[in-house]
């Protein structure tokens, strides 16, 4: 039986490369000039490196009865991977089945036709079944009597049936386009319609040029998040896998190979900065900003309790920023204010809810303690209202009396704020927002009709003759 992908559902090199880059960093400079000189040289050094711990990795339980119940029948078991012996044999004593470890060595990288020799000479041909889950593994099915694919695409099942050997599929995984779709988590990119903000509260919507110049900045920033997610879910695997609700995401339940999310994760946001070019350079130089401040948040940041909050605040505000640079309009202080308190509340909601939903009341891979529930609630509420009173003193200003003909009348949004601070931070006490308030209020008609209310009231104000 093959190990990555087979047995686990991850890969051991990515899992130990992303776990060591967490503990240090500049590890990053290190694997480089490893890698420049080839993966069988790179698994040599990594062999003397500290191993994730065996227990976050992420066995597969259906693999794992299957093995129980070959080896009841008096088989021989054998796991026969390219991973290096360290890895193999960690692996292999968690399990707890395998009568023989064979992995790569300083002299063979043991993988496809490789291995298919190895086995060969071993067993000879057709003289031992194989479970695999790769096109690197069609070799080996071809020297097999029987070939097991495991957790493997709908492609490669069809592949290994022209191998002569026999069949026998277990846990097919969904087409990989369905599940890279599912990566880039695009139910996320409605945070990035805040780049239009600045134009909509400009009342420049006749403007062709800036909306042009909005929908690039928005498509920028939809390519860079989802390349800041890949690279965030490849430093959280174990903190994922013990969570609640993450464990289901691609590469933390191992329907997206690592090296794939990696892939996704350099080329997403290359392509970004490539797009933000043809922008004003401002507005290059707040996605590049952007991009580095969403990989320290990845490496670090997000583990230190307020500071993560903060980041995400200054993430939510940025695009705001950017937006306004991409355009040539100009963002206004009053704008940024509110921003600032309005999604330092969210962000610390998104929190709270988390601390109330993960058993035991810590949140894996951050800072935070069952009993700090209640300073994280004390800080969301007092940062909605703040940006509440942000509000209420920008509708005193010139700007609005230039902007709107009835000004007192946008009041009326305040009140209606006030309402919808009021309820999310109620359902999310009460155990009904557990994470992210974001994707909960896409789904909430409540939210909707707030929302349906103010651009009423704005119009209103701008229109009513």
């Amino acid at each position: 039986m093959d190990l990555d992908g087979t047995l686990l559902r991850g890969d051991t090199f990515w899992e130990q490369v992303f776990f060591l880059l967490r503990q240090r960093p500049l590890f990053a400079l290190q694997f480089f000039g490893w890698a420049l000189r080839g993966k069988r040289h790179t698994k040599e050094r990594l062999a003397g490196l500290p191993l994730p711990p065996v227990e976050s990795l992420p066995f597969s339980p259906a693999a794992l009865e299957w093995l129980a119940a070959q080896r009841a029948t008096g088989r021989r078991l054998e796991l026969v991977t390219g991973t290096h012996r360290a890895a193999a044999q960690a692996a292999a004593d968690r399990a707890g089945l395998f009568d023989a470890v064979h992995a790569t060595t300083p002299e063979t990288n043991l993988t496809s036709s490789r291995k298919a020799a190895f086995l060969r000479e071993r067993h000879g041909t057709r003289g031992f079944d194989y479970a695999g889950n790769s096109g690197a593994d069609l070799a080996v099915w071809r020297e097999a009597h029987t070939a097991h694919v495991w957790h493997a695409r709908p492609g490669i099942a069809t592949r290994a049936r022209s191998t002569g050997a026999e069949v026998h599929e277990h846990g097919l995984l969904p087409p990989t386009a369905r599940t890279i779709w599912r990566q880039l988590r695009p139910q996320q990119w409605v945070k990035n319609v805040l780049v239009f903000l600045p134009l909509l509260l400009a009342h420049q919507v006749g403007d062709r040029t800036a909306w042009l110049a909005s929908l690039l900045a928005f498509l920028c920033f939809c390519l860079s998040a989802s390349g800041a997610y890949c690279l965030n879910d490849l430093f959280d695997l174990a903190a994922d896998r013990a969570h609640a609700e993450k464990r289901t995401r691609p590469l933390a339940a191992g329907d997206l190979a690592p090296v794939a999310g990696v892939g996704l994760a350099i080329a997403l946001p290359l392509l970004a900065l490539a797009l933000g070019w043809l922008l004003p350079w401002e507005f290059f130089a707040a996605l590049a900003l952007y991009f580095v401040a969403t990989v320290a948040y990845s490496l670090s940041i997000k583990r230190v309790a307020g500071a993560d909050v903060v980041m995400l605040t200054g993430l939510y505000t940025l695009r705001i920023l950017a937006g306004g640079l991409a355009t040539g309009i100009p963002v206004t202080q009053w704008l940024l204010g509110f921003a600032v308190f309005f999604f330092l509340s969210l962000s610390l909601l998104k929190r709270h809810g988390e601390l109330l939903a993960q058993p035991g009341g810590a949140i894996p891979g951050r800072g935070y303690q069952p009993e700090d529930v209640h300073v994280v609630r004390a800080f969301g509420t007092a940062s909605a209202y703040v940006s509440v009173l942000v509000l209420v003193l920008y509708m005193n200003g010139e700007t609005v009396v230039k902007l709107y003909r009835h000004p007192a009348v946008i009041w009326l949004v305040g009140p209606l704020l006030l309402f919808w601070f009021h309820r999310l931070w109620l359902l999310s006490a009460r155990g009904l927002i557990p994470g992210d308030p974001i994707p909960f209020v896409l789904r909430d008609r409540t939210s909707y009709g707030v929302a349906a209310a103010t651009m009423v009231i704005v119009a209103a104000a701008a229109l009513w003759k």
